[in-house]
């Protein structure tokens, strides 16, 4: 995966999937939030959360992606809607991922976990989830697109992708060695605010934030700045494709000159960036 935020080693129970699935069922998606409940025990609010492997290979760890909602199903916010706010929000049920399978999760096998819901969501009423990524025990990897994320909610409604659902593949291992080679000087990281949860952070586009930037770098070059939330490379949107950043590394490596946008507070800039 291009960058983990932490690991949790699940030890969880694994039961057959049924030969008749939902309507979600697709080797693309491979794993996917099946059914979600909210259940309070001891004035704690926990979320039981089922999902299966229906893809044909072993799977050893997976991303999963946790927004809490009111009752109309907008977002609710614990934190300031800013990059700092964006990245407590991430710790949101207590998910670190990617989430990694002490045994990989075999094909045609279910299985689930519970988190506790942080007190800081109150006003929360529904939780929603869905898988954005996941690894096969073979090592190859899968990103979903954020537009056709499977979210499921503990109130047992769906959200249904868009048609034609995207995935991608991950990088192949030229791709990963030429992107490796390259040094921006920026550091980032990969958790990607959506097209749709951006203007609750006061954004007009999704993207990755940028911590930092190293003095002399090609990124300080390239004109960018702590708090910058980095848009598309190479005219890709890194909220609908996360490869985006690393795609364009690998062909800068290569010589090929990449465009950059990125926004600065509500202002669109962008500029070019090529190997020295």
């Amino acid at each position: 995966m291009l960058k983990k935020i932490g690991i949790l080693l699940l030890l969880l129970v694994t039961f057959a999937v049924p030969a008749s699935a939902n309507e979600y069922i697709e080797e693309a998606y491979g794993i996917f939030v099946e059914k979600m409940e909210m259940v309070e025990e001891n004035q704690e609010r926990k979320i039981v959360i089922t999902f299966g492997n229906y893809s044909s290979h072993p799977i050893s760890e997976f991303v999963l992606e946790v927004v809490m909602l009111d009752n109309n199903y907008q977002p609710v916010l614990a934190y300031s809607p800013d990059m700092d706010g964006f990245f407590k929000e991430l710790r949101v049920c207590s998910v670190k991922n990617p989430l990694v399978f002490k045994t990989p999760l075999e094909s045609k096998k279910r299985s689930s976990f519970t988190v506790l819901v942080p007190k800081e969501y109150k006003d929360a009423s529904i939780a929603r989830a869905a898988v954005s990524y996941y690894k096969r025990a073979t090592g190859e990897e899968f990103y979903v697109s954020p537009s056709v994320m499977l979210w499921n909610h503990t109130d047992g409604t769906k959200r249904s992708p868009a048609p034609g659902g995207t995935y991608y593949p991950g990088l192949t291992a030229q791709e990963k060695e030429l992107s490796a080679s390259f040094t921006l000087g920026v550091t980032i990281d990969f958790s990607v605010l959506s097209e749709e949860m951006a203007p609750y952070y006061n954004k007009s586009h999704g993207g990755l934030w940028v911590i930092e930037i190293e003095e002399g770098s090609l990124a300080e070059k390239l004109g960018l700045q702590k708090d910058d939330l980095l848009v598309s490379v190479d005219g890709i949107a890194l909220a609908e494709d996360l490869r985006a950043l690393e795609l364009g590394k690998a062909k800068m490596a290569n010589g090929e000159t990449i465009v950059f946008s990125w926004l600065r507070g509500n202002e669109l800039m962008a500029g070019t960036l090529k190997k020295d």
